[in-house]
């Protein structure tokens, strides 16, 4: 049993160690613009005599390998453990080594042999905490070893709270840094952000410490008196009217909590919490244009002040694992508050875009993701031990209910070898799917306007992104189509679905392609204008929009255009997927279908007209035929190319493993080719005259420019590879989304 326990928890701090490995390389060798060096500089890296650096400097050499020693110590067995250690120290020594070394050709980064010093008395004290931490756990019988070790988490996260709070945690004995950091208290200003904060900091500390201790209040005063103390006395750091305000308001609220129930402490926490990050993160609220989104992970924190970010990253890493952690307290979903808190993080970024003074970049929503993977590999490992001391002490240990036990250990489902043997097609379908594409923008002749699509030309990163978006039209689908079955009222439900899962398409596309090719299919944010300056609303509309301002309306106006055009195509495969659904329910279908059918259409008619009756790029309008065949419009010829591809893509997802049923699919998506050209070259103008060039809508789409005019050969070729890839991505995602929920769709 025990040696079984061993390994299992082997494998649990190795995934933490290769984590942290690849977080240092990362965050070391950033921003990876390695260019030559000036003569000598290699020998003077190992002669530099400067062995003390600033205070943040050494601070933040010592903390990025204290993780390192502690995750290190705790993945080596004790067999061999000093000799293994000594190994652990050489490995570590020689990656900081290479790493210092490395930095010398990078121009933005300061290599300094003193910084391998620095990270060794890091590694050395993560070890030192790791060996203190498990005698103090293993010298406590039976099941208290394992109520201690839950408390890891709760304390950790204290810890987390008072860095956030008291870093670089340097004392002084200046009697006038003293005095200076007590001087801001002279002034009335306040900062009610920063004094919010504060206050839902405290409730945190004294709700996790209710939970911890009888004694919390005790605590949660030897805390409070230790951060004010801190404040005063410990270099960089200052006393001011808001500070002391929320501490004081957060302390006056956990004495009136501590009487209440445990659930209500923790809920207040949580949303205290919550709405304190919120209003810190969007004040103050000056809004302004031209604003941009950063996909380089950990910018902002690999930048400037190692002090400042250590601190700001000390902050990050306690509010999302406070929030991350209350959530199992207060009834929540794990996996789906952790998604709510990405797409709020991803909101608030999203609106950080257009306030002065803000930068948006991805480094939060990927930092609550990498502390909720965390977490749950944690969660695991108190599982494992859970059940190590319930068959080591059975008769002092509360047995476990038996659909508990079927729940954790029992049920193949929630083995990690079956989790991955679901996602693993997925995996390979992206990652092979991108690889592809990849090639595919590097073949001559390709359409200018795909080469120009993707964001920094074309990494195979976002490309990956990009192939999930494609797969999300066929997933986000097949999402909807349950829950606009289940519906009593599918008129309202079925808009609230497809708008959401058309932010999932928007929000997955910009951050893998530009913003000018979003902006070029589905238009300029030109509607705060036309309301402000032309009144097509009205006099009542243009006093709201200016009320709103510009940035809002345009932080509203593009998802609404976006998913007028996004609308079709996701209702067509819903409808179809649902139909598919009902089939065997001979007397209900053709009342459940046909509910739905008029559900859709008025929402069908407004994504029409906010489409192409408002439109606001001329891409559209300039390449659909104006009348068409049988005195139709090119639009109605290309909604039909669009449900006929759809048709095709869901009996596709829909086909089982016989060999008949395959060539029968085969042979109708052969069938629908010559069908779809004819259907696209209906629905575009035959004839656009632009910028001096004449050209063919499907000229424009499938061309490599408009001067290089390929034959309807060369056309026809290049639409069955587009065709033929539309309807494969689509039907894999609807494929996907059956594997991963294991539902049949």
């Amino acid at each position: 049993m025990i040696t079984n326990h061993s390994s299992r928890h082997l494998s649990f701090s190795t995934k933490i160690l290769i984590v942290l490995i690849l977080l240092i390389t990362y965050g070391s060798l950033y921003p990876g613009n390695f260019t030559s060096t000036a003569p000598g500089a290699f020998e003077q890296f190992f002669t530099d005599p400067r062995w003390t650096p600033s205070i943040g400097d050494i601070l933040g050499n010592i903390v990025l390998f204290l993780p390192l020693g502690i995750a290190g110590e705790r993945a080596i067995r004790s067999q061999n453990k000093t000799l293994k250690l000594l190994l652990l120290s050489i490995a570590s020594f020689i990656f900081s080594l290479v790493l210092q070394i490395l930095q010398i050709w990078l121009p933005t980064r300061s290599a300094a042999l003193a910084d391998v010093f620095w990270n060794m008395v890091g590694l050395f004290s993560g070890i030192g905490i790791s060996i203190l931490t498990k005698q103090m756990l293993s010298s406590l019988p039976g099941r208290q070893s394992f109520s201690n070790n839950k408390a890891i988490l709760p304390l950790a996260i204290l810890c987390l709270w008072l860095c956030s709070e008291l870093l670089p945690l340097v004392p002084s004995l200046d009697w006038q840094k003293f005095k200076d950091a007590l001087k801001p208290l002279q002034t009335p200003d306040f900062n009610f952000p920063l004094a919010w904060m504060h206050a839902a900091s405290i409730i945190t500390a004294g709700s996790i410490l209710s939970l911890l201790t009888p004694r919390s209040l005790a605590w949660l005063t030897g805390a409070l008196l230790l951060t004010l103390i801190g404040k005063i006395t410990i270099v960089n750091q200052f006393l001011d009217v808001s500070t002391l305000s929320g501490l004081l308001a957060g302390y006056l609220a956990s004495i009136f909590l501590s009487k209440t129930d445990p659930y209500i402490r923790v809920a207040v926490a949580f949303w205290s919490l919550l709405s304190a990050w919120t209003i810190d993160a969007l004040t103050p609220l000056s809004f302004t244009t031209g604003g941009t989104f950063n996909l380089i992970p950990f910018t902002s924190m690999l930048e400037g002040s190692m002090l400042t970010n250590a601190m700001a990253l000390s902050r990050s890493f306690y509010i999302y694992s406070a929030l991350l952690w209350f959530t199992s307290y207060i009834g929540g979903n794990s996996r789906g508050m952790t998604l709510a808190l990405i797409f709020w993080s991803i909101i608030i970024e999203l609106i950080q875009m257009g306030l002065l003074g803000r930068s948006a970049d991805i480094t939060e929503p990927l930092l609550i993701g990498l502390i909720a993977w965390g977490l749950s590999e944690f969660r695991q490992f108190e599982h494992r031990v859970e059940a190590l001391d319930s068959s080591s002490f059975p008769v002092r240990n509360k047995p476990i209910p038996s659909t508990s036990r079927s729940h954790q250990a029992g049920s193949s489902e929630n083995q990690p070898a079956f989790r991955l043997k679901k996602w693993m097609p997925i995996i390979l379908l992206s990652t092979g799917t991108a690889g592809l594409l990849w090639l595919v923008l590097r073949l001559p002749q390709i359409p200018y306007n795909l080469k120009e699509l993707f964001l920094f030309d074309g990494n195979i990163l976002f490309i990956f992104i990009f192939v999930l978006a494609l797969l999300w039209i066929g997933a986000g689908a097949a999402w909807i189509s349950p829950k606009i079955l289940s519906s009593t009222r599918p008129y309202i439900s079925l808009p609230g679905w497809v708008f959401a899962a058309s932010l999932i398409s928007l929000g997955l596309l910009s951050i893998s392609v530009t913003q000018e090719s979003i902006a070029d299919i589905t238009g300029s944010n030109n509607l705060y204008w036309f309301v402000v300056n032309k009144d097509i609303w009205g006099e009542s509309w243009r006093n709201i929009f200016i009320w709103l301002g510009p940035t809002l309306i345009s932080i509203l106006e593009r998802p609404v255009r976006y998913t007028a055009l996004h609308a079709p195509l996701i209702i067509f495969l819903a409808l179809i997927i649902s139909f598919f659904s009902l089939r065997k329910q001979r007397k209900q279908i053709t009342r459940k279908i046909l509910t739905l059918i008029i559900s859709a259409l008025p929402w069908l008619w407004l994504a029409k007209t906010i489409a192409f009756s408002w439109s606001s790029t001329d891409n559209l309008n300039e390449l659909i035929a104006r009348s068409g065949a049988m005195a139709m419009g090119g639009g109605f010829y290309l909604y039909v190319l669009l449900f006929v591809l759809c048709v095709n893509a869901v009996i596709l997802a829909n086909m089982s493993g016989h060999a008949t049923e395959w060539i029968v699919g085969t042979v109708l998506s052969l069938t629908m080719l010559p069908l779809g050209w004819l259907l696209l070259s209906l629905g575009l103008e035959p004839e656009v005259h632009k910028y001096g060039h004449t050209f063919s809508g499907a000229q424009f789409l499938l061309g490599p420019d408009r001067r290089q005019i390929l034959s309807e050969t060369e056309l026809f070729a290049r639409w069955c590879l587009v065709q033929t890839g539309f309807i494969t991505i689509v039907s894999s995602g609807i494929r996907s989304f059956g594997r991963i929920t294991q539902q049949h769709v």
